[in-house]
């Protein structure tokens, strides 16, 4: 997948457990200085990351929200979420950033709240993204 994301100009690849989801040409813009990431894919696969300090740039950031649904490599459905302060231990990196308009770039990584029939689990997840920052 990494041979993928090299060729594709704008993504968000988001994996965990056996499931690796590409969504292509994300949306990403700042909201009263919050970064928020987002993108779809033709099958209604989402994701969703909105980061809690101001965003200043390159750096690291907590993410205070998060969602990704979609179809896992098994078949089943999934839910994910979290919202602030469960999500604490959901860092955002930011390895580039060319300013409003420009590329921003980076990768993710931490717990979420994976919904099951018997109720929430926690589940490790990680991405990248390369996007345009409107």
């Amino acid at each position: 997948s990494i041979e993928v994301c090299n060729t594709l100009n704008e993504y968000i690849l988001y994996s965990f457990e056996n499931t690796e989801l590409l969504l292509e040409n994300p949306n990403c813009y700042l909201n009263q200085d919050t970064l928020i990431l987002e993108g779809v894919t033709p099958n209604q696969q989402s994701i969703k990351l909105a980061t809690v300090e101001l965003f200043s740039g390159i750096g690291a950031y907590t993410i205070n929200y998060f969602y990704a649904t979609g179809i896992q490599s098994n078949g089943e459905y999934f839910y994910h979420t979290c919202q602030y302060p469960t999500c604490s231990g959901l860092t955002l990196n930011v390895t580039e950033y060319a300013g409003p308009g420009g590329l921003i770039k980076g990768n993710y990584s931490g717990t979420v709240q994976k919904y099951t029939p018997q109720g929430t689990e926690d589940v490790a997840v990680s991405g990248s993204f390369r996007a345009l920052l409107q």
